[in-house]
């Protein structure tokens, strides 16, 4: 029952990989995590130990949750506001589930290219936070940008 995610991780990770040129093998591997990620959170979510008015609406929104709650934090200490995707022009889905989908990517090729930083969470969350920044005022998903593999990071 991942087919219902799959399209819309793999679009995204097209479009996150060519516009920062992070290496196709790592981009294809956070596909894959990401979507084992998602099947985790939709089995724990149909196991019914949380009571229905509790639970996400979607696995997506409980993993991103879980995954950006640090971030959050991050961005009340540092007084910036949180740099979230907002855009939904090539993906049929929800506007709220494709630019969660687009967050975790970004993070996800971030984390899986990030070496020995993915150790230092705040420099991980910098990184992120940026390149978000940069990702929204390109306008994404409508951008024409395609970088070779290794460009940007």
């Amino acid at each position: 029952r991942l087919a219902e995610y799959a399209n819309m991780v793999y679009s995204a990770c097209e479009d996150i990989g060519n516009f920062f040129g992070f290496q196709d093998s790592s981009v294809r591997n956070q596909a894959e995590h990401l979507l084992i990620l998602l099947s985790n959170n939709r089995r724990y979510m149909s196991s019914h130990i949380l009571p229905p008015s509790v639970q996400p609406p979607s696995p997506i929104h409980a993993l991103h949750a879980k995954v950006f709650s640090n971030y959050m934090k991050w961005c009340r200490t540092m007084g910036v506001p949180p740099s979230f995707s907002k855009m939904n022009t090539t993906m049929s889905a929800p506007p709220a589930v494709a630019s969660r989908v687009v967050d975790l990517v970004l993070f996800f090729c971030v984390w899986g290219e990030g070496a020995n930083i993915r150790h230092m969470p705040e420099c991980m969350w910098f990184l992120y936070h940026k390149m978000m920044e940069e990702y929204t005022l390109s306008e994404g998903f409508t951008q024409t940008r395609s970088l070779y593999p290794g460009h940007f990071v």
